[in-house]
């Protein structure tokens, strides 16, 4: 506050100036008085201090060091004088000193500066203003004072005498630090202050006058002791006493001797010992101590013998459980060595008459009482001893007499007791025999070792859910012999604990045994933890393990091309060369290597990627196509580590063995080749393994949306049994277990959520609509808020309200099971189009591989019809040829697209195989030789290629309609009975084209003889019979389960066989005609017996019908362009209904038989 502003303040209070200055001088005045208070009681403090010091000092000089007169007297001045100064100097200088009003106002005004000397000039001014010689403005003083009060009143009193106050503190410190001693050793050496005080009250007197001696005790005073036993007399003298003390001594044949006792030393407490020991003691004697002339008490030393123990026997009765003899210790052999429980029967002899008998026991511990230390023996005919007692501990025992003289036998034999304790039988659970983590079907296989060193009795299992109180026990045998090693396997099947996912158990294995004496004792195992993981736990383990042997299949693809472009390199060195060099020798070698390092990877790769099929087997997340997928790409990646990859080193291993530079460089070639294949194969097995694990994302997020509402079921029904029992005493544990059921599901569902985000970026590329779909489904999971549904249902059964935490819970499962619908139909979507995509391609394949076989077979016909080669060739046939040549390149190209096509596709599917890809590019290179030859006018060249290459077109094409069919039959339900019938009656009818073709080759036959086109034909019959023997036999294998009914085709494919033979040797007659008749008979037969036995009752048998048919021609039908039209309408699933499955069997019939006629021809010309 300023001046100004204080002058202001004060100004109306002026004329209470008086009154102010009588306040403020007397508040000065008593802060004056406290302050000559305190300084008082410091100086008396420190004059107290100063005297305990010196009676300190005094009493260590007059109690402990014996000074004489002179020296007494001297310290005793010196002393005196000392404590008169410092009473002086402490005390009485400050009671005398004066302290002025003004003087504690200075010393307030520097304590608190902002007086800024009010308070002094206030005190001082004011008793001058009647004077007022200086002339001061007295409205001014006045004001002074107003303002000094002010400023008093407000200041903290305390801090003007707080350095005052901190030195009566500290000297009272300092007071009690020499008080505290002193009282001390008042306490503890009365004697020594005592002669400490007659010193300082008596400085001048002699020494002798302050002694005062006493003897106070005699030891050992009257005593018995054995001959030649040592006796040490001891006295103490209280007060002081002289260095020497008399020890008198007199036996029955002599009178008093005199024998010097010493003193062992000076003592603080004022007392003094005297000691001598008397050796060789054989005859009894009377002594007695004398001090100057203090004499003791007369005492007397009697010397006895010891007894002597004799004809000890021990006997040992074992517990009846040990199944153990009882046993007699030969005599006095006294160690013992027995079980615990044993009870040691003693029986012993004295040499003197006994007064009392004891066994004493040292178990190397502090006993809890007497008994345990010793143990009374009973005593007959004074001198035969017996007792028994009950082996417990390890340690020693004696046997400690006492005659009727009181003499003990001295240096008893010490006998050891070795309690050999029955241990807990020892348990260990050597399977599992560490913390696991459960599989999903709860089986967990236990071995248990248990050893006993005498027999084990039961054995139990116990377990507890962590978080809960209750402990389980599983009896796992009893034994009713004793039987001191077991092993025991069990299979402990925890399904019906009801584990949560993220449940832990905690399990041990303890085994008791027959021990009823301080038993029975329990051995335990060491603790174990069973953790049961959610089924998303467990899938995520295995995608982390897909993701390694992807990523580890990538570094082999990386590996591998490193090593061919290695081998590439060779192969060109050597193609210059005549000879290897050694250089050559080394990249070799090193070829090898790489191979070598890359088969071990990859067979690691494969038996890892088998382990985590065998995993994905046990999981119930993943479905049954899905697992098929992963089965069938563990066998595509085990053909590449095993087969292939001994395929390329078998190569490389012959090129070193070679010794022709050109066998070194044709195997060389050849293994640089398999390495392509296994590069190509390596990479669609790492493509198809991503687009198989976006597949499975998917499936797994279904499963386990399914089993988020399976527990979301369990644990509303769990809390609704809750709400009704909501008084039992364990409710508020109960809830607690619900709650973290309920946290746990909140916590997978956003994990759920989370991975299908991942799931629709990663499907962004593969498949948009799909990814679109899931986008949608969980953007709706997570508008519906079903995790907060979820935490508020933990909230109320955390604070055991499971009444409001159920309608949450209700509205949660109704989200989970929403969510499960929607996630279902997209996997049945994704299927669906995956399905659809590929069935299109195929489709779109095979009709192109037909118009290209169509024109294939043209040119092959066409250059059939040419004799000759260039020499002899017309010019009209050379521009023709050369036409053909071009088309066939054009063909070539369109063959090359439709492999690249359906090598891409093999990416997406397995099912696809490699295979068909390679051979429709081994008929475009073979279209693209035929059309050089051609090109070349090399005709003859041209023809066998091109016969070969239309023959693997057409096996690649139904190689393709075998896939569709195996995906259609996948898709497909079991067949029907309208099914059957209608496979049989396209048999039959086959069967019957069939049978008029033979019959019109048979007529031709017998008119012209055998031709070379006749035979051509029965051949192509031939292959037409074997066709429809193979439907037959396909047809039979799927009616075993209708055997009974309508027999088994069996016969009809003997028959068949029959027939096939005949035309394929070109030998037909009436017997083959007839044999066919049979066939179509029983085939017309079968149709009606399936007919009658057919559950729909409104089917009627029809009458059978006669069969005209046309002799078929051997060459293309004139609506072969339309056939890919009618393959399309047959491929379409949804047309399978409509047209029979048998359909298929035709078209691929035709192919098959077209395919062998050309090779046939092919071979034969």
């Amino acid at each position: 506050m300023s001046d100004i502003t204080i002058s202001k303040t004060y100004i109306p209070h002026i004329e209470n100036a008086d009154n102010s200055y009588r306040e403020l001088r007397s508040g000065v005045a008593k802060l004056k008085t406290k302050f000559k208070i305190i300084n008082v009681l410091n100086g008396f403090m420190l004059w107290l201090l100063s005297i305990s010091i010196f009676a300190i000092l005094w009493f260590v000089v007059g109690g402990m060091l014996q000074l004489n007169i002179i020296f007494r007297g001297v310290l005793m001045i010196l002393f005196s004088l000392t404590i008169i100064a410092s009473g002086y100097f402490f005390l009485l200088k400050t009671l005398l000193k004066r302290i002025s009003v003004e003087n504690m106002a200075y010393k307030i005004e520097q304590t608190f500066p902002e007086l800024q000397d009010r308070l002094i000039s206030s005190l001082q001014l004011w008793q001058k203003m009647p004077e007022n010689k200086y002339g001061y403005s007295e409205n001014l003083i006045r004001m002074t004072i107003e303002e000094a009060r002010a400023i008093f009143e407000r200041i903290d009193k305390t801090k003007i005498l707080s350095d005052e106050i901190r030195k009566l503190k500290r000297t009272l410190i300092y007071l009690l630090a020499g008080l505290i001693p002193l009282i001390i050793l008042i306490i503890a050496f009365p004697i020594a202050f005592e002669q400490a005080v007659q010193a300082f009250t008596n400085p001048f007197e002699k020494d002798d006058l302050l002694v005062n001696a006493e003897i106070t005790k005699i030891m050992p005073g009257n005593v018995t002791i054995q001959p030649l036993q040592e006796v040490e007399i001891i006295a103490e003298v209280k007060s002081s006493a002289p260095e020497e003390a008399i020890l008198h001594i007199k036996n029955d044949e002599s009178d008093w001797q005199n024998m010097v006792l010493k003193r062992k030393g000076s003592s603080l407490i004022g007392s003094f010992s005297y000691s001598a020991k008397l050796s060789n003691i054989n005859q009894s004697m009377e002594y007695y101590v004398s001090v100057m002339d203090i004499k003791s008490s007369i005492y007397q030393v009697k010397v006895a013998q010891k007894p002597v123990i004799s004809n000890l026997q021990l006997e040992m009765f074992y517990p009846k459980y040990l199944g153990m003899t009882n046993q007699k210790l030969s005599p006095n052999v006294g160690d013992i060595s027995a079980p615990v429980g044993t009870k040691v029967s003693i029986n012993a002899e004295s040499s003197k008459d006994i007064a009392s008998s004891f066994i004493i026991f040292d178990h190397g511990e502090a006993p809890k009482d007497n008994a345990e230390l010793k143990s009374r023996m009973f005593v007959s005919q004074m001198r035969n001893l017996n007792t028994s007692f009950i082996v417990k501990k390890s340690g020693t025992y004696y046997i400690l007499v006492t005659d009727t003289d009181g003499i003990n036998n001295s240096d008893p034999i010490k006998y050891s007791i070795n309690a050999i304790t029955d241990q807990p039988p020892n348990v260990n659970i050597t399977i599992p025999g560490k913390n696991i983590t459960l599989d999903s079907r709860l089986l967990m296989p236990l071995q248990i070792d248990i050893q006993d060193d005498h027999g084990i009795a039961d054995i139990r299992l116990i377990y507890q859910i962590e978080g809960q109180a209750t402990k389980t026990a599983i009896s796992l045998g009893r034994f009713t012999e004793q039987q001191t090693n077991a092993t025991i396997k069990y299979i402990w099947d925890i399904n019906p604990i009801q584990l949560f996912p993220d449940d832990v158990v905690t399990y041990f294995v303890e085994a008791t045994d027959f021990d009823n004496v301080s038993g029975p004792n329990i051995g335990r195992s060491s603790v174990y933890t069973a953790r049961f993981p959610s089924l998303y736990e467990i899938y995520k383990q295995t995608e982390a393990e897909q993701e390694q042997q992807q990523s580890e299949m990538s570094d082999v693809l990386s590996e591998q091309k490193e090593a061919k472009k290695t081998a590439d390199n060779l192969i060109k060195e050597l193609k210059k060369k005549d000879q290897m060099e050694w250089t050559d020798k080394k990249e070799l070698e090193k070829v090898n290597e790489m191979q070598k390092k890359i088969e071990e990877k990859m067979k690691s790769v494969a038996e890892q990627v088998d382990k985590t099929v065998k995993k994905m087997e046990e999981n119930p997340l993943v479905n049954t196509d899905l697992l098929k997928k992963v089965q069938e790409l563990r066998d595509l990646i085990n053909e590449i580590a095993t087969d292939e990859m001994k395929q390329i080193m078998k190569k490389l291993s012959d090129a070193m063995q070679k010794t022709s530079m050109t066998e070194k460089q044709k195997e060389l070639m050849l293994a640089s080749i398999k390495q392509e294949e296994i590069m190509e194969k390596l990479d669609r097995a790492i493509k198809l393994f991503k687009n198989m694990q976006i597949q499975q994302k998917l499936d797994v997020a279904v499963n386990l949306a399914k089993e988020l509402e399976r527990q979301q079921i369990d644990t509303l029904q769990r809390t609704e049994q809750l709400a009704k029992n909501d008084n039992s005493k364990d409710i508020e544990l109960r809830a607690n277990e619900l709650a973290s059921r309920e946290e746990r599901i909140k916590n997978q569902l956003e994990e759920l959520q989370n991975d299908l985000q991942s799931l629709v970026e990663e499907s962004k590329e593969s498949n948009p609509a799909v990814s679109q779909m899931l986008e949608q489904v969980n953007a709706k999971s997570r508008q519906s808020k079903t995790s907060d549904k979820l935490q508020k249902a933990c909230d109320a059964l955390k604070c055991c309200n499971a009444s409001q935490s159920m309608p949450f819970q209700k509205q949660a499962l109704s989200d989970l099971s929403q969510l499960q619908k929607e996630l279902g139909e997209v996997a049945e979507s994704s299927k669906g189009i995956e399905g659809e995509e590929i069935i299109r391609v195929l489709r779109e394949a095979i009709r192109k591989s037909l118009q290209i076989s169509n024109r294939h077979e043209e040119i092959t016909k066409a250059i059939a019809s040419i004799k000759g080669d260039s020499n002899n060739m017309l010019q009209k046939e050379k521009e023709i040829v050369d036409s053909l040549a071009s088309d066939q390149l054009v063909l070539a190209e369109n063959i090359r697209r439709i492999a690249t096509q359906l090598k891409e596709l093999s990416f997406k599917d397995i099912k696809i195989d490699t295979e068909l890809i390679w051979a429709l590019q081994k008929s475009a290179d073979g279209m693209q030789r035929s059309s050089k030859a051609m090109a070349d006018k090399m005709i003859t060249l041209a023809k066998p290629i091109q016969r070969s290459t239309l023959a693997i077109i057409n096996s690649s094409i139904q190689n393709m309609l075998d896939s569709i069919e195996e995906m259609n039959s996948n898709a497909s339900p079991s067949m029907s009975m309208d099914d059957y019938l209608e496979q049989l009656r396209q048999l039959a009818d086959q069967q019957s084209q069939l049978n008029q073709s033979t019959q019109n080759a048979e007529g031709q036959m017998r008119r012209q003889g055998m031709m070379p086109s006749l035979q051509d034909l029965l051949e192509q019959l031939s292959a037409e019979q074997s066709l429809i023997r193979e439907a037959s036999e396909r047809l039979a294998s799927k009616l075993d389960d209708k055997a009974e009914t309508m027999g088994s085709l069996e016969e009809v494919a003997r028959e068949m066989k029959e027939v096939e033979k005949a035309l394929r040797e070109g030998y037909v007659d009436q017997e083959t005609l007839d044999r066919q008749r049979r066939i179509l008979t029983r085939l017309l037969d079968y149709e009606k017996s399936m007919k009658k036995q057919d559950y729909d009752k409104k089917r009627e048998a029809q009458v059978g019908r006669d069969y005209i048919v046309e002799k078929p021609s051997s060459q293309l039908p004139s609506d072969a362009n339309i056939v890919p039209k009618q393959i399309d309408t047959m491929l379409n699933p949804s047309s399978r209904e409509q047209w029979p499955q048998q359909y298929r069997e035709l078209i691929k019939a035709y192919y098959k038989s077209l395919s062998n006629k050309l090779n046939q021809n092919g071979t034969g010309k």
